[in-house]
């Protein structure tokens, strides 16, 4: 194996979400809702763009839920 891989951690789906919002939050306060692209989020959570569309069906849904 390589010591390059990256390292996963277990967190439960609250907290995958929790980070996703807060990661979300961030963004778009620096960058407007615009610039807080899917992958930029992924990025800031340190989770999969696929793990977004996990628990979001779309990124208006991921802000949505970030404002509430």
């Amino acid at each position: 194996m390589s010591d390059e891989r990256r390292k996963f951690k277990r967190e439960t789906a609250d907290q995958r979400k929790e980070a996703l919002i807060q990661a979300t939050l961030s963004l778009v306060a620096e960058s407007g809702v615009r610039g807080a692209t899917v992958r930029g989020i992924a990025e800031r959570a340190d989770v999969t763009q696929g793990l977004i569309r996990h628990y979001f069906s779309t990124k208006e849904e991921l802000v949505t839920a970030a404002y509430e």
